[in-house]
């Protein structure tokens, strides 16, 4: 199954770019749509199909990152904070793929009077036996107890590199975790399953506490 036709009836979103200071750094970062904010912590080649669906309702911001940004690192958070703060953005829900949930979950237990909600797609902060992902530190793990941000993770069914099999971990890491898993989509599930990624995260982002799926339950989206 895959969006691409879809996708390609529909007219393509106008995306602004820009530069925004972040303390002593300066940060790349494109945007679309109008009304309540997703930030997204870093971005591909181009404004990705999911985005762009996803701000057909919202105001969608990508805040291109340096690789050193990615991880837990803690020297970030304020960079990241006053980049947003200069945008214009006071509450958000924030989204990360990848590599970029450390640093999303970091900012969410440091700053989570700023977030409404958090989604993380194709996370990797676990292996499939539960060690730390690459480059990430145990006593970080340690901390997603403590996080009260509304969360979901998302994994594609063919997702080679953050496998289905890492998925409980989430739950049992963070109790305020949903899981969904997202029927045929490997790891660029952004690009390969557009529109209903995108309503997923729309209704999460929407509903919050009050989504669809429970903790207590998985769910394959269609």
């Amino acid at each position: 199954m895959n969006d691409a036709d879809d996708i390609a009836r529909k007219p393509r979103t106008a995306v602004r770019e820009g530069e925004v200071a972040g303390g002593s750094l300066r940060f790349r970062y494109r945007e679309a749509g109008k009304g309540d904010a997703v930030l997204c912590l870093g971005g591909s080649v181009g404004f990705s199909p999911m985005r762009e669906r996803l701000a057909e309702r919202r105001r969608v911001v990508e805040l291109m990152l340096p690789d050193a940004g990615l991880g837990a690192n803690a020297a970030m958070v304020p960079a990241v904070s006053a980049a947003i703060a200069a945008l214009g953005i006071d509450r958000f829900d924030l989204m990360a793929a990848g590599d970029g949930a450390a640093l999303a979950l970091l900012m969410a237990l440091e700053r989570p009077q700023d977030l409404r909600a958090l989604a993380l797609l194709g996370p990797m902060l676990f292996a499939s036996n539960g060690q730390p992902g690459a480059g990430i530190a145990e006593e970080f793990l340690g901390r997603l107890g403590g996080l009260k941000v509304p969360s979901l993770a998302v994994f594609g069914t063919r997702d080679a590199v953050s496998p289905v099999e890492a998925a409980r971990h989430y739950r049992e890491r963070i109790s305020a975790c949903n899981l969904v898993f997202v029927y045929d989509a490997g790891h660029a599930m952004e690009e390969e399953r557009p529109e209903a990624v995108a309503a997923l995260i729309a209704d999460f982002f929407e509903r919050h506490d009050l989504f669809l799926v429970r903790s207590e339950s998985d769910l394959i989206y269609p």
